[in-house]
């Protein structure tokens, strides 16, 4: 889906769905993020064939590519609950972490995701919670703000 591109201001001149269907090589797909140095393949728009092209031999031969070209690749996906991609991605991955909004997602949603995950190859190894309201946390009486026990708990 698109929304990385938009998210970081990047406009892809290619992306996944022309690298999969063959229509450009994977170097021609890479869009440097300046600000980072981050390489992407994103996405110009959504294809009607992106589930299959996900699920596809040739996906599978573009990350075997990319594991011989870069140290470490983040497969980014739709919501467990929306769509099958995340499951068919986690496949493919090395590891797979759960994200997980605060406020927004549903203990439901989380219990149905990691079994989503654990039907499947996929290794989960943590879950994220994003978007945390350091004010609401506060008031569940969690102890100290996030941030500094986290500098706490690194520190040891």
């Amino acid at each position: 889906h698109p929304t990385i591109g938009r998210d970081l201001g990047i406009r892809f001149a290619e992306g996944l769905p022309e690298v999969l269907a063959d229509h450009v090589s994977m170097a021609e797909a890479v869009t440097v993020d300046e600000q980072t140095g981050l390489e992407i393949i994103g996405a110009r728009s959504v294809s009607p064939l992106h589930c299959e092209l996900l699920g596809s031999r040739r996906m599978r031969t573009f990350v075997e590519a990319a594991r011989e070209t870069y140290d470490l690749i983040v497969l980014d996906s739709a919501p467990v609950a929306v769509v099958s991609d995340a499951v068919t991605l986690a496949n493919m991955a090395d590891s797979t972490i759960l994200v997980v909004r605060w406020g927004r997602t549903s203990l439901s949603a989380v219990h149905a995701a990691v079994r989503a995950f654990r039907g499947s190859s996929a290794r989960i190894s943590g879950i994220v919670l994003s978007q945390v309201n350091i004010k609401a946390h506060a008031r569940y009486g969690l102890g100290q703000h996030p941030a500094s026990y986290a500098r706490k708990y690194y520190a040891s």
